[in-house]
Protein backbone atom coordinates (compact mmCIF):
# COMPACT_ATOMS: atom_id res chain seq x y z
CA UNK A 1 0.00 0.00 0.00
CA UNK A 2 1.35 3.33 -1.07
CA UNK A 3 1.04 6.28 1.06
CA UNK A 4 -0.23 9.35 -1.09
CA UNK A 5 -0.90 11.13 1.81
CA UNK A 6 2.74 12.00 2.26
CA UNK A 7 2.21 14.27 -1.27
CA UNK A 8 0.27 16.60 1.28
CA UNK A 9 1.90 16.04 4.15
CA UNK A 10 3.69 19.23 5.62
CA UNK A 11 6.54 17.24 6.75
CA UNK A 12 6.98 15.49 4.14
CA UNK A 13 7.31 19.11 1.92
CA UNK A 14 10.51 19.36 4.26
CA UNK A 15 11.58 15.59 2.77
CA UNK A 16 11.10 16.41 -0.67
CA UNK A 17 12.65 19.89 -0.26
CA UNK A 18 15.66 18.11 1.19
CA UNK A 19 15.56 15.34 -1.50
CA UNK A 20 15.66 17.71 -4.20
CA UNK A 21 18.25 20.11 -2.78
CA UNK A 22 21.14 16.51 -2.47
CA UNK A 23 20.99 15.90 -5.83
CA UNK A 24 22.66 19.23 -7.00
CA UNK A 25 24.47 19.05 -3.97
CA UNK A 26 25.96 15.68 -4.87
CA UNK A 27 26.74 17.20 -8.55
CA UNK A 28 28.52 20.20 -7.61
CA UNK A 29 32.04 18.18 -7.61
CA UNK A 30 31.48 17.61 -11.46
CA UNK A 31 31.59 21.58 -12.26
CA UNK A 32 33.99 23.34 -10.43
CA UNK A 33 31.86 26.80 -11.44
CA UNK A 34 29.36 24.74 -8.97
CA UNK A 35 30.76 24.66 -5.81
CA UNK A 36 29.49 27.95 -3.86
CA UNK A 37 26.08 27.28 -5.36
CA UNK A 38 26.14 23.57 -4.16
CA UNK A 39 27.57 24.40 -0.47
CA UNK A 40 24.64 27.04 -0.51
CA UNK A 41 22.41 24.37 -1.12
CA UNK A 42 23.77 22.13 1.54
CA UNK A 43 23.35 24.32 3.84
CA UNK A 44 19.96 24.76 3.14
CA UNK A 45 19.56 20.76 2.91
CA UNK A 46 20.86 20.46 6.32
CA UNK A 47 18.80 23.19 8.13
CA UNK A 48 15.51 21.35 6.38
CA UNK A 49 16.81 17.98 7.12
CA UNK A 50 17.14 19.49 10.73
CA UNK A 51 13.77 20.70 10.94
CA UNK A 52 12.63 17.86 9.45
CA UNK A 53 13.57 16.17 13.56
CA UNK A 54 10.52 17.77 14.81
CA UNK A 55 8.41 15.58 13.33
CA UNK A 56 9.48 13.18 16.19
CA UNK A 57 7.88 14.87 18.30
CA UNK A 58 4.27 14.62 17.31
CA UNK A 59 3.86 11.18 19.29
CA UNK A 60 4.54 13.50 22.26
CA UNK A 61 1.05 13.93 24.27
CA UNK A 62 2.48 17.42 25.52
CA UNK A 63 4.90 18.50 22.48
CA UNK A 64 2.61 17.14 19.70
CA UNK A 65 -0.18 20.08 19.76
CA UNK A 66 2.71 22.66 20.63
CA UNK A 67 3.43 21.23 17.01
CA UNK A 68 0.45 22.20 15.78
CA UNK A 69 0.95 25.40 17.63
CA UNK A 70 3.26 26.51 15.47
CA UNK A 71 2.25 25.64 12.55
CA UNK A 72 -1.07 27.90 12.83
CA UNK A 73 0.79 30.59 14.24
CA UNK A 74 3.04 30.13 11.19
CA UNK A 75 -0.27 30.89 9.11
CA UNK A 76 -0.93 33.99 11.14
CA UNK A 77 2.29 34.86 10.19
CA UNK A 78 1.64 35.28 6.59
CA UNK A 79 -1.48 37.17 7.02
CA UNK A 80 0.65 39.69 9.37
CA UNK A 81 3.02 39.93 6.59
CA UNK A 82 0.29 41.09 3.99
CA UNK A 83 -0.17 44.31 6.33
CA UNK A 84 3.19 44.63 7.22
CA UNK A 85 4.44 44.42 3.90
CA UNK A 86 1.86 47.66 2.93
CA UNK A 87 3.32 49.84 5.32
CA UNK A 88 6.60 49.20 4.85
CA UNK A 89 6.69 49.77 0.70
CA UNK A 90 4.38 53.00 2.04
CA UNK A 91 6.86 54.12 4.26
CA UNK A 92 9.93 53.17 1.96
CA UNK A 93 8.81 54.28 -0.91
CA UNK A 94 8.82 57.75 0.78
CA UNK A 95 11.86 57.35 2.68
CA UNK A 96 13.37 57.04 -0.24
CA UNK A 97 12.38 59.61 -1.94
CA UNK A 98 13.09 62.22 0.69
CA UNK A 99 16.07 61.21 1.14
CA UNK A 100 17.79 60.20 -2.00
CA UNK A 101 16.05 61.39 -4.80
CA UNK A 102 18.47 61.37 -7.50
CA UNK A 103 20.24 57.95 -6.34
CA UNK A 104 20.09 56.02 -9.83
CA UNK A 105 21.47 52.57 -8.48
CA UNK A 106 18.51 50.28 -8.29
CA UNK A 107 19.94 47.96 -6.18
CA UNK A 108 20.38 50.87 -3.23
CA UNK A 109 17.44 51.68 -4.34
CA UNK A 110 15.49 48.23 -3.57
CA UNK A 111 17.23 47.66 -0.48
CA UNK A 112 16.22 51.25 0.82
CA UNK A 113 12.65 50.52 0.34
CA UNK A 114 11.71 47.53 1.61
CA UNK A 115 15.08 46.22 3.77
CA UNK A 116 15.64 49.51 5.48
CA UNK A 117 12.23 49.97 6.72
CA UNK A 118 12.19 46.48 8.38
CA UNK A 119 15.53 46.96 9.85
CA UNK A 120 13.66 50.10 11.55
CA UNK A 121 11.16 47.82 13.25
CA UNK A 122 13.88 46.41 14.95
CA UNK A 123 15.37 49.45 16.46
CA UNK A 124 18.08 50.15 13.79
CA UNK A 125 16.84 53.76 13.03
CA UNK A 126 19.81 55.44 11.01
CA UNK A 127 19.64 58.88 12.89
CA UNK A 128 22.18 60.93 11.69
CA UNK A 129 20.13 60.31 8.42
CA UNK A 130 17.23 61.51 9.13
CA UNK A 131 18.63 64.24 11.18
CA UNK A 132 21.11 65.62 8.81
CA UNK A 133 21.14 69.59 7.89
CA UNK A 134 21.07 69.74 3.85
CA UNK A 135 24.27 72.22 3.67
CA UNK A 136 24.12 71.40 0.15
CA UNK A 137 22.34 69.28 -2.35
CA UNK A 138 24.47 67.44 -4.24
CA UNK A 139 23.60 63.71 -6.05
CA UNK A 140 20.51 63.72 -3.65
CA UNK A 141 22.85 62.85 -0.93
CA UNK A 142 21.20 64.93 2.13
CA UNK A 143 17.05 64.83 2.30
CA UNK A 144 15.02 68.07 1.23
CA UNK A 145 12.43 67.68 4.25
CA UNK A 146 13.62 66.16 7.35
CA UNK A 147 10.83 67.41 9.15
CA UNK A 148 8.34 65.57 7.09
CA UNK A 149 10.35 62.49 7.08
CA UNK A 150 10.44 62.45 10.87
CA UNK A 151 6.67 62.52 11.16
CA UNK A 152 6.61 60.09 8.91
CA UNK A 153 8.79 57.55 11.07
CA UNK A 154 6.61 58.09 13.87
CA UNK A 155 3.77 57.19 12.58
CA UNK A 156 5.57 53.90 10.91
CA UNK A 157 6.82 52.90 14.11
CA UNK A 158 3.71 53.97 16.06
CA UNK A 159 1.38 52.00 13.84
CA UNK A 160 4.06 48.89 13.23
CA UNK A 161 5.83 48.43 16.60
CA UNK A 162 2.74 48.90 18.72
CA UNK A 163 -0.76 48.72 16.47
CA UNK A 164 0.72 45.26 14.14
CA UNK A 165 2.91 43.60 16.45
CA UNK A 166 0.01 43.60 19.06
CA UNK A 167 -2.50 42.35 16.23
CA UNK A 168 -0.06 39.21 15.65
CA UNK A 169 0.45 38.87 19.53
CA UNK A 170 -3.62 38.70 19.93
CA UNK A 171 -3.57 36.64 16.91
CA UNK A 172 -1.05 34.13 18.27
CA UNK A 173 -3.22 34.20 22.16
CA UNK A 174 -6.38 33.07 20.08
CA UNK A 175 -4.42 30.62 18.82
CA UNK A 176 -3.05 28.82 21.59
CA UNK A 177 -5.88 29.04 23.81
CA UNK A 178 -8.26 27.54 20.43
CA UNK A 179 -5.86 24.46 20.22
CA UNK A 180 -4.81 23.80 23.92
CA UNK A 181 -8.50 23.79 24.86
CA UNK A 182 -8.43 20.67 22.42
CA UNK A 183 -4.55 19.26 22.88
CA UNK A 184 -5.91 15.63 23.54
CA UNK A 185 -7.63 15.61 20.36
CA UNK A 186 -5.04 16.96 18.21
CA UNK A 187 -2.43 14.95 19.91
CA UNK A 188 -4.61 11.46 19.09
CA UNK A 189 -5.05 12.44 15.55
CA UNK A 190 -1.25 13.25 14.96
CA UNK A 191 -0.52 9.92 16.59
CA UNK A 192 -2.71 8.19 14.77
CA UNK A 193 -2.03 9.93 11.57
CA UNK A 194 2.03 9.01 11.80
CA UNK A 195 0.84 5.43 12.85
CA UNK A 196 -0.50 5.20 9.47
CA UNK A 197 2.42 6.84 7.69
CA UNK A 198 4.61 5.02 8.77
CA UNK A 199 2.55 1.70 8.51
CA UNK A 200 2.08 2.56 4.49
CA UNK A 201 5.77 3.24 4.21
CA UNK A 202 7.87 1.18 2.15
CA UNK A 203 11.46 -0.47 4.12
CA UNK A 204 13.67 2.24 1.94
CA UNK A 205 14.87 5.15 3.18
CA UNK A 206 13.98 8.05 1.83
CA UNK A 207 15.58 8.57 -1.78
CA UNK A 208 14.77 5.38 -3.12
CA UNK A 209 11.57 4.84 -1.15
CA UNK A 210 10.59 8.33 -2.76
CA UNK A 211 11.16 6.61 -5.76
CA UNK A 212 10.10 3.36 -5.53
CA UNK A 213 6.86 4.87 -4.85
CA UNK A 214 7.03 6.68 -7.62
CA UNK A 215 6.89 4.22 -10.50
CA UNK A 216 3.51 2.64 -8.37
CA UNK A 217 2.27 6.00 -8.51
CA UNK A 218 2.81 6.75 -12.30
CA UNK A 219 1.21 3.13 -12.68
CA UNK A 220 -1.91 3.66 -10.31
CA UNK A 221 -2.68 7.08 -12.18
CA UNK A 222 -2.39 5.65 -15.65
CA UNK A 223 -4.15 2.77 -14.97
CA UNK A 224 -6.31 2.63 -12.05
CA UNK A 225 -7.16 6.59 -11.48
CA UNK A 226 -10.49 6.71 -9.52
CA UNK A 227 -8.65 4.01 -7.22
CA UNK A 228 -5.47 6.42 -7.12
CA UNK A 229 -7.40 9.42 -6.23
CA UNK A 230 -9.53 7.11 -3.55
CA UNK A 231 -6.59 6.67 -1.78
CA UNK A 232 -5.80 10.16 -1.12
CA UNK A 233 -9.16 10.94 0.78
CA UNK A 234 -9.66 7.23 1.98
CA UNK A 235 -7.48 5.52 4.93
CA UNK A 236 -9.76 3.26 5.64
CA UNK A 237 -11.06 0.67 3.67
CA UNK A 238 -14.01 -1.26 5.78
CA UNK A 239 -16.84 -3.40 5.07
CA UNK A 240 -20.30 -2.99 5.11
CA UNK A 241 -20.46 -5.21 8.53
CA UNK A 242 -17.66 -3.13 9.57
CA UNK A 243 -18.85 -0.23 8.88
CA UNK A 244 -22.20 -0.37 10.38
CA UNK A 245 -20.61 -1.37 13.50
CA UNK A 246 -18.46 1.69 13.75
CA UNK A 247 -21.39 3.90 12.98
CA UNK A 248 -23.21 2.68 15.35
CA UNK A 249 -20.28 2.88 18.14
CA UNK A 250 -19.91 6.49 17.06
CA UNK A 251 -23.96 6.92 17.67
CA UNK A 252 -23.79 5.32 21.16
CA UNK A 253 -20.50 7.44 21.97
CA UNK A 254 -22.18 10.47 21.16
CA UNK A 255 -25.29 9.90 22.86
CA UNK A 256 -22.84 9.66 25.91
CA UNK A 257 -21.07 12.06 25.51
CA UNK A 258 -23.98 14.28 24.96
CA UNK A 259 -25.54 12.84 28.25
CA UNK A 260 -22.95 13.44 30.50
CA UNK A 261 -22.70 16.88 29.30
CA UNK A 262 -26.39 17.28 30.49
CA UNK A 263 -25.78 16.48 33.79
CA UNK A 264 -22.91 17.98 34.28
CA UNK A 265 -24.95 21.15 33.38
CA UNK A 266 -27.58 20.14 35.57
CA UNK A 267 -25.41 19.87 38.33
CA UNK A 268 -23.94 23.18 37.82
CA UNK A 269 -24.37 26.40 40.30
CA UNK A 270 -25.95 28.56 37.64
CA UNK A 271 -28.45 25.76 36.66
CA UNK A 272 -29.96 24.87 40.06
CA UNK A 273 -30.06 28.39 41.15
CA UNK A 274 -31.86 28.90 37.53
CA UNK A 275 -34.42 26.02 38.61
CA UNK A 276 -34.44 27.06 42.28
CA UNK A 277 -35.48 30.95 40.95
CA UNK A 278 -38.12 28.96 39.04
CA UNK A 279 -39.89 26.76 41.37
CA UNK A 280 -40.41 29.85 44.15
CA UNK A 281 -41.87 31.82 41.36
CA UNK A 282 -44.51 29.08 40.41
CA UNK A 283 -45.05 28.68 44.08
CA UNK A 284 -45.69 32.46 44.79
CA UNK A 285 -48.03 32.59 41.64
CA UNK A 286 -49.99 29.11 42.80
CA UNK A 287 -50.50 30.79 46.14
CA UNK A 288 -51.60 33.91 44.80
CA UNK A 289 -53.66 31.88 42.96
CA UNK A 290 -55.16 30.18 45.89
CA UNK A 291 -56.08 33.54 47.79
CA UNK A 292 -57.92 34.96 45.60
Amino acid sequence: MINYSFIFDFFGLFSKKHFSHTIPCSSRNLFTCWHFYGRELLCVAFMVFTLRLIHIFAIHKELGPKIVIVGKMVKDVFFFLFFLGVWIMAYGVANQALLYPRDPNFDRIFRRVFYRPYLHIYGQIPVEEVDAIPLSIQLGIFPFFPSILVILLMVYLLVTNILLINLLIAMFSNTFTEVQANSEFYWKFQRYNLIVQYHCSTLFFFAYCRLFNTDYMRVNFMFMLPSALLCLFVVLQLSQKAANRLMTWETIQKEDFLTAQNKIQQSSDSQRLLIMMTMIYYYHHLNFSFSL
